[in-house]
């Protein structure tokens, strides 16, 4: 069975063992499902478990479950693509222009599973490496040509070496400064909704709403609920907590389902 494509049949539940991109990858599991039905899958490329279901518009409503897991993303044929190793050959070897000192230490993103999942939902399409030893390394890379190597001696700042139209680890870090001012990042417990509508997604200003980053139109949305405002810390003002925050999930597709998450985080009782 091709989960990429059109499923056979119709079902009252789907569970998907494979990891579905949010945006047209769950187009088939939806268009198998019947109204009222339940799906039960994570997202490509982070911890996330959604559990939603269908509504008689075409779309799906549930939640991100407070507990994480990780499958495989989908994929043709007997292996990945060789895309993501050629990225990353690429970001050892590299010579950047841009070198600065990092803010915090170097970690294993990918084994960071709240890290990762958040850097996913701001910053689509990452693919990382990660190096131990007396000296720790870590690469990152994008399609569109970003990329970044960071190195530390143990809990020194790293050396952070920049390329490309965005400067990834500062992706990273600033996702750290959130995490370490708040204790906890809004994914787990909000509230989903897959929606086959493709108006442009955009986050109005004013008191208590933030834009994190700059999603073109009509991408995926993520809304979450932050905690109280911050005060300023240096270069990371762009992206202090507030009351709401919005971000961004991958590239809407005319017709096609995309993931929005809103309201309160669920508390577990």
């Amino acid at each position: 069975m091709d989960a990429l494509h059109a499923l056979p049949g119709t079902y009252d539940r789907i569970i998907a063992t494979v990891a579905l991109e949010p945006g047209a990858g769950l187009k088939p599991a939806l268009g198998a499902l019947r109204t009222g039905g339940r799906l039960v899958t994570t997202l490509a490329n982070t911890s996330l478990i959604l559990t939603a279901w269908k509504t008689e518009d075409g779309g799906a409503r549930g939640q991100i479950e407070l507990d994480w897991a990780g499958f495989m993303k989908t994929r043709h044929g007997a292996n990945y693509p060789p895309g993501p190793d050629e990225l990353l050959t690429y970001a050892r070897e590299a010579k950047y222009e841009e070198v600065t000192v990092g803010r915090y230490p170097v970690l294993n993103v990918a084994s960071s599973w709240e890290l990762r999942s958040m850097l996913e939902v701001t910053t689509p399409g990452v693919e990382l490496a990660f190096e131990d030893g007396h000296h720790w390394t870590a690469w990152m890379a994008h399609a569109d040509g970003s990329g970044a190597r960071a190195c530390d001696e143990w809990l020194d700042p790293p050396e952070v070496h920049h390329g490309g139209p965005r400067w990834l680890w500062d992706q990273v870090e600033r996702i750290r400064y959130r995490l370490n001012a708040e204790g906890g990042l809004p994914l787990y417990g909000s509230t989903a909704e897959i929606s086959r509508r493709t108006a442009p997604a955009t986050c109005p200003g004013g008191k208590g709403r933030q834009r994190w980053g700059n999603p073109p139109l009509g991408t995926t949305r993520l809304l979450v609920m932050g905690g109280p405002a911050l005060p300023p810390a240096d270069q990371f003002t762009e992206v202090t907590s507030v009351g709401r925050g919005e971000l961004t999930h991958g590239e809407a597709v005319e017709g096609e389902p995309r993931v929005v998450t809103t309201g309160e985080p669920r508390r577990s009782s």
